[in-house]
């Protein structure tokens, strides 16, 4: 770092255990199971412009599957509750992305995020949010970009409230493809970093 700022990343969040194995699943889940789930500072989204307030999420974890290569979906969602994960809030998400291997019992991911305050609006619930990040393994086809392709990255416009009023919450979830006892997902690191 040059010190030209006096500005520097905060390592916010760490915890590197692991969660609950997600299996036998479709349906989007939480892959928070056994976590502590981080709160976002109330008022840290508060700068817009070159030097924009912002978070980098990483995280890592664990796949594997049956003889047929099933798809995952990654999500990253800002939510209201500490305590009940849902399929609404702010979020992102990743297309369906295949596993090129098969009887994989435990293959490596890294998803790899940053999130941006791009607009202030007066008022609560009007300001909104950019993100931009990817999943990549070594048994996955492609890299899995977040978000998933001809999607924006304002994550639902006009819906973040920066005043303060509302805390946040971030949550992880994945879905797979293919319900089986072998098509499993597992969170085992994450890391959140504050910026700006």
């Amino acid at each position: 770092m040059s010190g030209y700022t006096m500005t520097q990343p905060e390592l916010y969040y760490s915890e590197a255990i692991a969660g609950t194995a997600l299996a036998t699943f479709t349906t989007e889940a939480s892959l928070m199971g056994l976590y502590p789930i981080p709160p976002i500072p109330a008022t840290f989204f508060t700068k817009t412009g070159q030097q924009s307030s912002s978070m980098k999420i990483r995280a890592y974890g664990n796949m594997g599957d049956t003889t047929s290569a099933p798809t995952f979906t990654w999500t990253v969602r800002l939510l209201t509750s500490a305590t009940t994960f849902a399929t609404s809030g702010i979020s992102w998400a990743t297309a369906a992305t295949t596993m090129t291997g098969t009887s994989i019992t435990n293959a490596w991911w890294q998803l790899d995020m940053d999130v941006w305050l791009q607009s202030i609006a007066a008022g609560a619930a009007t300001s909104s949010l950019a993100g931009m990040g990817v999943v990549s393994g070594s048994q996955l086809s492609v890299p899995a970009m977040l978000p998933a392709t001809n999607v924006t990255n304002v994550a639902n416009s006009a819906t973040f409230d920066n005043t303060g009023a509302t805390l946040y919450y971030l949550w992880l979830g994945a879905a797979c493809g293919t319900s089986n006892a072998a098509n499993k997902i597992q969170l085992q690191g994450l890391k959140i970093y504050l910026e700006n």
